[in-house]
């Protein structure tokens, strides 16, 4: 089987060659929660017949983001974490079905000829390659996204980041590329002619939680003694702390404590009421979208319908006034021409 599969349960039934799921993310979609739960349960798994490898987790990390790395030609790649090799070695040993995960794979999804590097290894030969794709409306995606990335120096508004999103569907940062144009990326990868493709909604898991959704494709009768069920491991970032580290890196200094006090004093307003895109950023991506997500459902059914966009209104600060330049003139003390 090739493309995307239309019953991901295919997967989970007796087969005379085992499967390497590789779990791909997308970012922002209880990724964290997942590896943590995997890494934690790397025992029980192998005691019931799946290997969750030990290559390819740089340091402690819960999850095999150096083999992501390798096939991404990324900076942070290094082959002490180990490399594809050192996993297709350990998964051969293993014999059965295993699971890989990092939400970097997000970055080669577009790419088929680095998904064969995987694929056509000659050691994984004997295994069928599913990936499983977990993917989330692009206004939320783009939000929650936003506010990781200010931990990574990133120093662009949010205005700006939002116009690359509409420009080209996806975003380009550092290493990473995320994607947004779903129909796009899932429309190459049915054309993928050397492993399939299990797509799910990030708004519609099963056991309401990435954990459960994941084994219920993998494994539905697997027992994890241990699973972090429900928790949130990489929780909403305080948006303090999200704007101390933007404008810090943005201004290229450490911020006074004036400019701290302005922050907390955003902070305390948004902690009343709230914050979102704005609501004509949310009605142009949501348009920008309309066709691909259309095709996204297509191709991968019914159920990768995504919620419809609620209607509303700007009631309180939006992420765009939280990270943008005429924040930045407002804590650097710096005046703008009317209308500018």
């Amino acid at each position: 089987m090739h493309g995307i599969a239309k019953d991901w349960r295919l997967f989970a039934r007796p087969c005379t060659r085992p499967v390497l799921f590789v779990h791909a993310g997308l970012h922002k979609t209880g990724t964290t929660a997942l590896q943590a739960c995997l890494a934690q349960n790397r025992e029980a798994l192998r005691a019931q017949g799946i290997l969750y490898p030990t290559a390819g987790c740089p340091g402690d990390a819960p999850a095999q983001h150096n083999i992501a790395w390798q096939l991404a030609r990324d900076r942070r790649f290094h082959s002490a974490y180990g490399t594809m090799d050192d996993a297709a070695d350990e998964i051969a040993a293993h014999g059965g079905n295993t699971i890989i995960s990092s939400e970097d794979f997000e970055s080669i999804l577009q790419q088929k000829e680095w998904l064969d590097k995987l694929a056509l290894h000659p050691k994984l030969l004997a295994y069928r390659i599913v990936f499983v794709i977990y993917l989330r409306e692009q206004c939320s995606y783009f939000q929650s996204l936003f506010l990781q990335i200010t931990r990574n120096g990133m120093t662009q508004d949010a205005a700006r980041m939002a116009e690359a999103v509409y420009e080209t569907g996806m975003l380009k940062l550092q290493d990473w590329e995320f994607q947004f144009d779903y129909g796009r990326m899932v429309g190459r990868l049915a054309r993928w002619k050397n492993g399939a493709v299990v797509l799910r909604n990030y708004h519609r898991l099963e056991g309401g939680s990435t954990i459960s959704d994941f084994l219920s494709i993998v494994a539905p009768s697997l027992h994890l003694p241990e699973a972090v069920e429900g928790e949130r491991i990489n929780a909403a970032r305080n948006i303090a702390e999200a704007m101390l580290e933007f404008y810090e890196a943005r201004i290229g200094r450490e911020l006074t404590d004036w400019q701290k006090g302005e922050i907390a004093a955003g902070a305390a307003q948004v902690a009343q009421t709230g914050f979102q895109l704005s609501w004509a950023t949310r009605q142009r991506l949501a348009a920008r979208f309309e066709i691909s997500n259309r095709a996204l459902e297509r191709i991968g059914g019914k159920l990768m319908k995504f919620p419809a966009l609620s209607a509303g209104s700007d009631t309180g600060l939006t992420l765009e006034q939280l990270f943008s330049f005429e924040m930045q003139c407002r804590l650097t003390g710096s005046r703008l021409p009317p209308g500018f």
